[in-house]
């Protein structure tokens, strides 16, 4: 019970942090950011995983604050790191390099626009389908 208080107390401690140190925010900015991420108004009347929401959602705020107006976001560049683990890209970087050379006209991933990196997402995302499409048709056929 003690230990659960204890992460509690820190999770909130975290939220007043990022919220006043990182992002400037004053008590009611917080509040509005908590009541827009849990539709409370009061910490002490959330739960843990309510929390957690307000950290992500103050988070969220943090990435759009720390990018540059028209380009890729943080989110969206994380996205497209992971899409090219699912699709086993990672061992060679030449092949997303390559791809978003193709597709987007682009060599790096700091240098998307935003529009653009939402384009790179949806089509890495059919190159998966596809590539998982293609190995249950070939596991179907044993």
């Amino acid at each position: 019970m003690a230990r659960a208080a204890l992460n509690r107390n820190q999770t909130i401690r975290n939220i007043w942090g990022m919220a006043k140190n990182e992002l400037g925010m004053t008590e009611d900015d917080l509040r509005a950011a908590m009541y827009q991420a849990t539709g409370k108004d009061s910490m002490r009347l959330c739960t843990e995983k309510e929390l957690f929401q307000i950290l992500c959602y103050l988070g969220r705020i943090k990435d759009l604050q720390n990018t540059q107006p028209g380009k890729a976001t943080p989110r969206q560049i994380w996205k497209i790191e992971q899409l090219e683990q699912k699709l086993g890209w990672s061992d060679n970087p030449k092949r997303l390099r390559k791809f978003m050379e193709k597709y987007s006209g682009v060599e790096k991933l700091e240098w998307l626009e935003f529009d653009q990196a939402s384009d790179l997402i949806e089509s890495l995302k059919k190159v998966l389908r596809h590539s998982k499409k293609d190995s249950q048709e070939k596991l179907q056929k044993c």
